[in-house]
């Protein structure tokens, strides 16, 4: 494959800056596939590959894949290349190719979900679909990439729960904002604001103050709007963590205070308190985004308000979220009751939101890995922790010397005859196996430096899982490494 061939150039170029004493982070080397390598080895995936369809070339595909990748991690940690690849994969926290490509290709497929009707994709979407549905009764010898999709996920493509349809805009370039907006530059300016515009505003009546809040509880996802002027609540549930989030939720809340604003014909003038700048920011500049169809929503009640009452003024504030304003902790706990108790006080469209769909991806795609690897792991202690979290600080040789303890692919006895470099996998001070517990607990040759580690760990922590995974000794036990000497120089001639 030439995506193979590419991608092999490159992580063989990657392996130029970063040898095992000197050279590119951890971080930066990562960055470097993650940014280049992959991109070029998985672009288009969706047209070549099919996820699990082992008549196709998929197994071929994933084997020279990973290979490709395998040489990126190598390069990212210094790792021997005994190591595993499995190990590898959980040291850099890299996903495995076939998942990377699974998540890859189901986020495209969502992508061409939210095509508007009259965009090419969406008329092979229905067709694929027409042919699918058919193939139930008449199978299908050759079914395309597109069938082949929805057949076997039916989950992100269900005709019952239709996702959003994301429009390339929903206003035109001479659109003007039918509200006035302010965002604080911090908390405190806000808070302060917000006590004198309420001071100020408490003697006009022809004025209505609405807070709003979005809230998920127990992965349910709520709205609600709350009104002190007229006393008024109105909650919306907009279903489970898997069609909606927060920020949508957000939104439908402010579309909440639109209603209460025009089911109160003696005001004139609105003031929305809303506590996510996220959702302000959206409407302001509404794009290309998830959640596009509630803005349409807003920004159409905004306009028929505008249009019935010329006069009629609406400012959005934006207000910190539990910092002790009461109209907004009202807010937060009506959006949790409309969660919890699944309330809605009115009908507006509902569809599954493509960001709800990339996360749930997403999530599948994680927990699938941790899965693969807690399976496949061997029983060396190890911390939980890998990845940047374990290699972002420290230097290229400290990230080479700690891989390749944690992984027990070093340049110690036991490893050496274990793959016939040395005869005698004794260690120097008599003991039968020079192991990683054994140099780093108990080697009799070490006694000094093991002491001073001892006295900045503490005796309690002297245990491999603390010393290989923990971020707060990692440092002190390269120290003691460094102080033995063992690995220095180290055998080039078995990398």
């Amino acid at each position: 494959m030439q995506l193979v061939k590419r991608g092999t150039q490159f992580a063989l170029a990657m392996s130029g800056i970063a040898k095992a004493t000197w050279g590119t982070t951890f971080q930066h080397v990562k960055r470097l596939y993650t940014a280049v390598v992959r991109p070029r080895t998985q672009y288009a995936a969706i047209v070549w590959h099919r996820p699990g369809d082992n008549s196709s070339p998929a197994q071929t595909q994933i084997k020279a894949l990973t290979t490709v990748q395998r040489q990126a991690m190598k390069t990212m940690i210094g790792t021997f290349r005994t190591a595993s690849t499995q190990t590898l994969q959980n040291e850099t926290q890299t996903t495995p190719v076939h998942l990377s490509l699974e998540n890859q290709i189901l986020k495209s497929f969502t992508r061409m979900q939210t095509a508007p009707p009259t965009h090419p994709i969406s008329r092979w979407l229905n067709r694929a679909r027409q042919c699918q549905a058919a193939s139930a009764t008449l199978p299908t010898t050759f079914p395309s990439n597109l069938e082949y999709l929805i057949k076997r996920y039916p989950q992100y493509s269900n005709p019952d729960t239709p996702i959003e349809i994301i429009r390339p805009h929903i206003v035109p370039p001479w659109w003007e904002k039918p509200f006035s907006i302010h965002i604080d530059d911090s908390k405190e300016e806000a808070i302060k604001r917000h006590q004198e515009k309420t001071a100020q505003d408490a003697t006009n009546t022809s004025l209505i103050s609405v807070y709003t809040d979005g809230s998920e509880i127990e992965n349910e996802v709520g709205a609600a709007a709350y009104s002190p002027s007229t006393s008024t609540i109105v909650h919306y549930h907009l279903g489970n963590g898997k069609y909606a989030n927060v920020f949508a939720a957000e939104l439908v809340a402010i579309k909440l205070a639109m209603t209460i604003f025009d089911r109160s014909p003696n005001h004139d003038a609105l003031t929305a308190y809303v506590d996510s700048q996220s959702a302000l920011r959206a409407l302001c500049a509404p794009g290309r985004q998830s959640g596009q169809y509630i803005l349409a929503e807003i920004l159409a009640a905004m306009e028929g308000i505008r249009g019935t009452s010329p006069t009629s003024t609406l400012q959005l504030e934006w207000v910190p979220s539990h910092m002790g304003i009461q109209g907004n902790e009202a807010a937060d706990a009506e959006a949790k009751k409309a969660a919890r108790d699944k309330l809605r006080h009115m009908q507006l469209p509902l569809h599954k939101l493509k960001a709800a769909q990339v996360t749930e991806i997403n999530r599948h795609t994680t927990q699938s890995s941790r899965a693969q690897w807690i399976a496949r792991r061997t029983s060396m202690p190890r911390g939980n922790k890998a990845g940047i979290q374990i290699y972002g600080e420290l230097t290229r040789k400290q990230a080479t010397t700690l891989a390749r303890l944690r992984t027990g692919h070093c340049g110690l006895n036991s490893y050496l005859h274990r793959f016939n470099i040395i005869e005698d996998p004794a260690c120097d001070c008599g003991h039968k196996f020079e192991t990683v517990q054994h140099y780093l607990l108990d080697c009799k040759n070490y006694k000094a430096p093991r002491d001073k580690l001892r006295m900045k760990v503490g005796c309690r922590n002297m245990r491999l899982q603390k010393l290989l995974g923990s971020t707060r000794y990692i440092k002190h036990m390269l120290q003691y490494v460094e102080e033995t000497g063992r690995f220095n120089p180290q055998p080039e001639e078995h990398r």
